[in-house]
Formats: C-alpha cells, structure tokens, sequence
C-alpha cells in the first residue's frame, strides 16, 4: 500500500494542479541551471586553481602554510555532499510530482457525478449552494457527496492500484450509470455502494 494522502493536499491538487505542476518544473529547471553552472564553476576550478595533487610528489604549501592538498580534499568533500543534497532534491521533487499525478488519476477516475461535483467547486469554484440548485437537492447533500468524493480519491490512492486499473472500474461503473438513464437518486445510490467496496 501506498502512504495515505491528506484531504487537505486532494483538494489543494484538484484545485491547482497546473500551478503544481509548473511550479516542479520551474524548480528543475532551476535546480538544473544550478547544476550546470556550478559544474562549469567547479571543472575551471579543478584545472585552473586546484590541480590533484599527486600522493607520491608532494605538493608545497604555500606561503601562508595553507597546504593545496588539504583545500582539493575539502572541496571534494563539500562537491560530494552537494552531489548528494542535489540527489536528494531531485527525487524529492520527481516523489512530489508523481503524487500529484497520481492524485490527478485518482480524482479524473471518480464516477460522473461525484467528479463533476468536486470539478464544480474546486476548478470553477462554484459554491455549495449553485451545485445543489443544479442538482436539485439539499446543499448538505452535495456536501456529503463531495467529502465522499474526496474519501475515494484518499482510498483509490492509498490502494496502491494502478492508474489504468482503476480507470477500467471506472468504465464498467460508467456503464451502469449509463444503463441507469442518469437518474441522479439511483446514480447517488451507486455512488454509496462503491464507498462500501
């Protein structure tokens, strides 16, 4: 099983997805460029100013006592915890990326009502109330039905199925909602069903 995703971070992504998204690929970028410039920083330095010394030669100090060994060994040091820090990022951010993707999934495979109930007020940011006028049922209900909705993208994340897999469920639900003429009381009913599975 996958860790549990917050409530909070569904509704965050359903809301903003794109921003999250441009959001990770300005950080690689940025993190990218860093690189980049920072290797470039770092070969003048190894050829220019910090030649390896060899172990067998031995190299002067110079006239401050400062010893060149020393300062290579130190940077080495520091460009290898550099190497890791920036290891650790990218896959921090590529780890963020993909639980928004995931997420993404998850809440684009809910069944048609409860998606387009979450669509309407996290996307469109429509309120409460205009969803149930459109509906025609109490505003506590649409509420209900959108917290269900937010508690099966939560379950469909943390089960650990593919995206794919959960898509084919979706078709076979799709069908009988299909077969069902769209009646929203039968079609809210199904929904309830599917919380139980």
């Amino acid at each position: 099983m996958i860790a549990p995703v917050a409530i909070k971070k569904i509704e965050e992504i359903i809301r903003d997805k794109d921003a999250y998204i441009d959001d990770i690929a300005k950080r690689v970028k940025a993190l990218m460029t860093y690189v980049s410039s920072d290797q470039v920083t770092i070969d003048a330095i190894q050829t220019v100013y910090l030649p390896k010394p060899m172990a067998n030669i031995g190299m002067p100090s110079n006239k401050n006592g400062s010893d060149f060994a020393e300062l290579y060994d130190l940077f080495e040091k520091r460009q290898v915890l550099v190497k890791s820090e920036l290891k650790d990022l990218l896959v921090e951010l590529l780890d963020e990326k993909e639980l928004i993707e995931r997420v993404w999934g998850c809440y684009m495979s809910l069944p048609h009502y409860p998606h387009d109930i979450l669509e309407k007020y996290y996307e469109q940011h429509q309120i409460l109330d205009s969803i149930a006028i459109d509906y025609q049922v109490a505003k506590q209900t649409i509420f209900r039905h959108k917290e269900r909705a937010l508690n099966m993208v939560a379950k469909r994340y943390a089960s650990g199925i593919p995206i794919n897999t959960i898509f084919q469920m979706q078709k076979k639900h799709d069908k009988r909602i299909r077969e069902s003429n769209n009646n929203l009381k039968v079609i809210f009913e199904m929904e309830k069903e599917n919380n139980n599975e």
